[in-house]
Parts: structure tokens; sequence; C-alpha cells
């Protein structure tokens, strides 16, 4: 199955001045067997993603949605493989200057979730990766934040590894934003 991000509603922009510019970060993994002792990146079933577009840019405001029907993709173009026990979470940040979650960032995001990973269950090919996600989401929210420069992340959201449509409020009345998701499970 392949993660596709059909939709988004800006129902309330940030506080920010000019339009947002959204993107997002996008996590899936695995459960799967691991040995006991130090483990290796390369030994986790992890994929991130970074989903942004360019006329996203400073326009989003009030009211406006994208459709972009985009397949969310690794690096090097190939579509994040999910299952129907992936762990599946999804960071909405908002960018400043540039987009801060480059592939150098995305690695050290996967590195700093090792351990929570494996704590939650991941080294357990018999583990759920829904729970997986509930246990580890504020830990990743945590570590994404860490990795933004200037950007600003507005929240974290589990999707259900099921087919079809899933969707998910970014909101926070504090700093005034919402955003309506919608993604599709294929």
């Amino acid at each position: 199955m392949k993660l596709v991000l059909k939709k988004f509603t800006c129902l309330d922009a940030t506080d920010d001045p000019g339009g947002d510019s959204p993107y997002f970060v996008v996590f899936v993994g695995n459960p799967k067997d691991l040995e006991a002792g130090p483990i290796k990146l390369s030994e986790l079933d992890f994929q991130i993603a970074t989903v942004w577009k360019a006329v996203w840019d400073d326009v989003i405001d009030d009211g406006d949605t994208r459709a972009p029907n985009m397949t969310v993709k690794l690096h090097d173009g190939t579509p994040l493989k999910v299952t129907s026990n992936s762990c599946v979470l999804v960071a909405l940040c908002e960018q400043d200057d540039n987009v801060d979650i480059t592939q150098e960032e995305r690695l050290e995001i996967l590195n700093d979730l090792k351990g929570s990973w494996t704590a939650a269950g991941g080294g357990v090919a018999t583990s759920s990766g829904p729970s997986i996600a509930t246990t580890i989401r504020h830990k990743f929210a945590h570590i994404v934040d860490d990795a933004l420069s200037n950007d600003d992340l507005l929240g974290v959201a589990k999707i259900k590894p099921t087919y079809g449509e899933h969707t998910v409020h970014y909101q926070s009345n504090e700093d005034g934003y919402h955003y309506k998701v919608i993604f599709a499970i294929e």
C-alpha cells in the first residue's frame, strides 16, 4: 500500500505575517524481529519523507484548499510502503524561510527515534505498529520539533494503516490555526 496526500484545507491560518507555507514530515515504521544489542538504523524498517511544494509558500490563507493528490515518496522517488501493521505518523510544519527538514535532518530524526521505537516493541515482528504509533507519537513530535531551526511544528497525527481516506485535523486555539488534511492509503 502507499500513502497519498489527497487534500488539505487551511480553516484558520497561523498568526505569522503573510500566508502560511505548510509541509509534512511523514514517518512509516514496521515492526520486525531484531537481535539483542546495539541497533543500527539500517536494521530497522524505517521510512521518512518530506512532502512540500514551492507553490504553497506564503500563499495559504484562511479557507484555502489544495488538492495535490501526491503519493508520499522517499528522497529517491520510491513511494513509502505501508502495510496493515505499519506505524504511520505525520507532522505538519509551517515553513518560515526554507524547509528545515531536509535529508540530513530526516536521518537524524530516524536515529533519534531508534530507542523509543525499540522500547515500544518495534524490535518484535508481532508487535502492533498502530499501537507503537500511539506510544511514540509525542516523542516523534519532540524529535521533529528539535530538528526545526526556524519553522514551526503544528502537530503530529496518527494515520490508521487501512485502505481508504483518513481525515486528520491539526489545530491550536492558543496559536490560532486549524488545518483539515485528507490522506489516503491505496
